[in-house]
């Protein structure tokens, strides 16, 4: 029910936003592989998070104030994934494991400064996630049911990219 209201969130947002007289929108979707590792409290030495393979997917939506910089808004969601892993008093074999499932919406805001010949750029910004669900599945039934997590997550974003043409650029 929750993702289905952040799709219907999303397909709203671009319908106000965009304006299809403005060449300065530009409108995309953006997906990819991510990697989760959570820390906390594990007994010393029997236990360890382990991360694994999860997918992420948004909504761009940029503004260019000029050639030079852009305003990127980004809402997407994204399916985390991560694995607490109890080992034997040695640390040589896996006794149980607990897959960790975290279904989080974000919100980042971020500055793009583009060079002049529109192929490098640096980026800057704050992110607000917020998590929608959190599951654990036990592979044994010694492992508790009970985890905790913050519903809420501010993130500063830093980064610089180069674009590669592959093609024909329009």
């Amino acid at each position: 029910m929750q993702v289905r209201t952040v799709f219907y969130f999303l397909i709203a947002l671009s319908v106000f936003v965009i304006q299809p007289a403005d060449a300065q929108f530009s409108v995309g979707i953006n997906a990819g592989v991510n990697r989760l590792k959570l820390s906390g409290d594990p007994a010393k030495g029997v236990g360890r998070f382990q991360p694994d393979p999860g997918f992420s997917t948004a909504l761009r939506v940029d503004y260019r104030f000029s050639d030079a910089i852009a305003l990127s808004f980004q809402p997407g969601f994204s399916h985390l994934r991560s694995k607490y892993q109890i080992m034997n008093d040695s640390g040589t074999s896996l006794l149980d494991s607990t897959l960790l499932r975290l279904n989080s919406f974000s919100l980042p805001l971020q500055v793009v400064a583009w060079s002049q010949n529109g192929r490098f750029f640096i980026t800057a910004g704050m992110q607000f996630d917020y998590t929608l669900s959190l599951k654990g599945e036990t592979v044994e039934s010694t492992l508790s049911d009970q985890y905790e997590v913050r519903d809420f997550y501010l993130f500063a974003q830093f980064g610089a990219g180069f674009i590669v043409p592959l093609g024909k650029p329009y």
